[in-house]
């Protein structure tokens, strides 16, 4: 499976331009531009945290041999063309046919934010965490669990949410093995205690600059989610961090929930996803955690389907849902400026008309979606 990722890459990438801002290295991307390459920004950039610990990108763009956006670029597509290839292994090892591996690859590839952002933005670090993800994701899938506690190790490098997968991991060969267990004891130990300890050394051997704290960020974001006047926008959030892919399980909302208890790894990386929305400012974004784990479930609602009603009229079904994915997802309008962006795929950012319009776009796709789910799949509207 290497040649249809490829096309997906290519046909994404030829649309979507390069970022006007800060030499095409945006916001975060100059903290690790200036971690690869001290020359091109104030070194004060160099030294932030929490991004001067996060490593692993900065310092492979450092030893590529291209002009240093070039060297993220080019991790960037290698790290989306991975995330594409593992999660069509883990549809494959999870039961799916080919067809639906391939319809799940592209739900994922759909969302703006799991390979779009990267051509947009690709100083940011984001691709290679979530290829890192989804290795560890298939390592469990797989139950190869003794290459987990490597992956996780070295996946803090990267970024340091990636210890948060240790739970997740954990979840699975608990309900395998019995989660009390010496063994299973043993082997959550080996999952976090070496991430930990490489954590420790990161924070020691880079003292860093800035008062970020993360208690902080919790409590303030916790508060900013719990306002009633950013629902609107958390709203918008939803659509953007994950597309029609909430509308989609809506469409057997039982068999979903029924498929996410029936995979303590699933389940544990949805829970995982909710908490972490609390860990940063751009809600959207954060989506991409639990996003595989919305990809299954939304791969196993087309199976079900496929299985109750008339495959001819579930496909033309599929083709409608997807074009209305691909349209959420911003892969069927041009980018426009930097402004335009934030209004239309980050609402925590956007201006209040803005919100408004991204509500009216959202209804708009929601009326679409429901008429042609109640035609096709003679799915009740109001469900």
């Amino acid at each position: 499976m290497v040649v249809v990722p490829l096309l997906l890459l290519a046909a994404i990438g030829v649309s979507t331009p390069l970022i006007d801002r800060a030499q095409g290295f945006d916001s975060d991307g100059k903290r690790y531009g200036a971690m690869a390459d001290p020359d091109l920004f104030k070194p004060r950039f160099r030294d932030e945290i929490p991004w001067a610990w996060r490593v692993l990108t900065p310092a492979l763009a450092s030893w590529l041999p291209f002009e240093t956006l070039t060297n993220f670029r080019v991790l960037a597509v290698l790290s989306n063309w991975l995330s594409l290839v593992l999660l069509y292994g883990i549809l494959r090892r999870s039961g799916f046919t080919r067809e639906l591996s391939l319809l799940g690859m592209g739900l994922y590839a759909g969302v703006f934010w799991s390979i779009k952002f990267f051509f947009y933005s690709p100083a940011y670090i984001d691709s290679g965490t979530q290829a890192i993800a989804l290795a560890i994701l298939y390592l469990a899938v797989t139950r190869h669990y003794a290459f987990v506690p490597v992956a996780i190790a070295l996946g803090v490098l990267q970024k340091e949410s990636i210890l948060f997968l240790a739970p997740v991991v954990y979840a699975a060969y608990g309900s395998e093995r019995g989660v009390w267990r010496p063994r299973s004891l043993a082997y959550a130990a080996a999952l976090t205690l070496p991430a930990v300890g490489m954590l420790a050394a990161l924070r020691l051997a880079i003292p860093g600059i800035g008062d970020y704290s993360p208690w902080s960020m919790v409590w303030s974001q916790i508060q900013l989610t719990a306002a009633p006047a950013n629902a609107p926008r958390l709203l918008l959030a939803l659509f953007s961090g994950l597309g029609i892919l909430p509308l989609w399980l809506a469409v057997r909302p039982r068999d979903s929930l029924s498929r996410l208890r029936a995979s303590p790894l699933w389940c544990a990386l949805g829970g995982l996803g909710l908490l972490l929305l609390v860990a940063g400012e751009d809600k959207a974004r954060l989506f991409l955690y639990a996003l595989p784990a919305v990809v299954v479930l939304a791969v196993g609602v087309a199976a079900d389907l496929l299985e109750a009603r008339d495959p001819r009229r579930v496909w033309v079904w599929v083709a409608i849902a997807l074009a209305l994915h691909l349209f959420l997802g911003h892969h069927l309008t041009p980018m426009g400026s930097f402004d335009a962006y934030l209004d239309r795929m980050v609402p925590m950012y956007a201006s209040d008309a803005a919100v408004v319009s991204g509500l009216v776009r959202v209804a708009g796709v929601t009326i679409v979606f429901a008429l042609a789910s109640a035609v096709l799949l003679r799915q009740r509207v109001r469900s």
